[in-house]
């Protein structure tokens, strides 16, 4: 086999090999974390660039640097998912509120395709959104329970007490039950007249929370949203941050993130987000060697490497 199993004694050494500082810590960390997931993922800004020798690492390059990187990584995404969280939580609840004010005498409106866009944009057909209208309906159905042959694994409690109470699910009781792409695939279909009533009321809520005004349209919280719900999978699935990029065109960093949250999360929430991102990042100085900080901080999207630049970015 190309990758035989390698105990833990011989990933040390193999480690030792490629010219890597280590000491009673490593077996320990690799046991518990996996080599592939600390190494594999995070070993890169500490190698040679020299192609004659692939895998040596820098002279002085010690596994705790490596580890360092590690932790400060794993931080990251528990932050960023935190407020990845929020701002999930305020779709449901403004999509919920508007599409049910538009429908309120309509059991389960939501499942109703007369109640969704049936024209293309500048985006998609108008086949392209039939077809995934119906889709998505599907898997509204899936959740609450009307497919009998097509049930949860796991019914939800509040949902099952609703059917059987009330008859109905409303949209603010399902939309707990759905994940960040289902919940923004329903704002993506929607028609124009429920998108812009949508990105009104953004638009009103960033108006009361923040110093300035703001006006929002559909396709600034398409962009937002888009990008928020794939590094909130990153999170989720636990995989490298510091240097993501998502979208088509794998251009959209961790600073464009913020600038995206910034648009839809309280302004308490943004600045305690922008001040736990600094503290983080300053928690590196002396952890790691220069280079690999601006490495960090470049694969972060800042447009200058010092600290320095990083706070002013971040909290103007």
């Amino acid at each position: 086999m190309d990758k035989p199993f390698t105990g833990i004694t011989d990933q040390v050494r193999i480690l030792q090999g490629r010219g890597l500082g280590v000491d009673d810590e490593p077996s320990h960390v690799l046991a518990r974390e996996g080599y592939y997931q600390v190494v594999n993922g995070y070993n890169q800004p500490f190698l040679k660039t020299n192609r004659n020798q692939p895998d040596k690492y820098r002279d002085g390059v010690e596994f705790r640097q490596i580890y360092a990187l590690f932790c400060f990584d794993r931080e990251l995404r528990m932050l960023v998912f935190k407020y990845c969280e929020q701002a999930e939580a305020k779709l449901r609840t403004v999509c919920s509120y508007v599409f049910t004010e538009r429908h309120p005498d309509e059991k389960h409106p939501y499942l109703n395709t007369a109640n969704y866009r049936s024209t293309g944009d500048s985006y998609h057909t108008a086949d392209w959104y039939m077809e995934r209208v119906g889709d998505l309906i599907g898997t509204f159905r899936h959740v609450i329970g009307l497919q009998p042959y097509d049930r949860p694994l796991f019914e939800k409690d509040y949902i099952r007490f609703y059917l059987r109470e009330h008859g109905h699910v409303p949209l603010w009781v399902l939309a707990n039950s759905l994940s960040l792409g289902s919940m923004f695939k329903f704002f993506c279909y929607q028609t124009d007249s429920t998108r812009n009533a949508i990105a009104h009321e953004y638009s009103r809520q960033y108006g009361f929370d923040h110093s300035g005004q703001a006006r929002f349209y559909f396709h600034d919280l398409r962009r937002c949203y888009n990008h928020i719900k794939d590094f909130r999978n990153i999170c989720a699935h636990d995989e490298r941050l510091y240097c993501a990029r998502v979208d088509p065109s794998k251009g959209t960093s961790v600073a464009v993130l913020l600038k995206d949250l910034d648009a839809v999360l309280t302004a308490e929430s943004s600045r305690e987000l922008r001040t736990s991102l600094i503290n983080l990042v300053q928690s590196l100085f002396g952890r790691v060697p220069d280079y690999v900080f601006e490495h960090i901080t470049s694969g972060m999207g800042f447009p200058d490497k010092a600290f320095a630049s990083i706070t002013s970015d971040v909290v103007n």
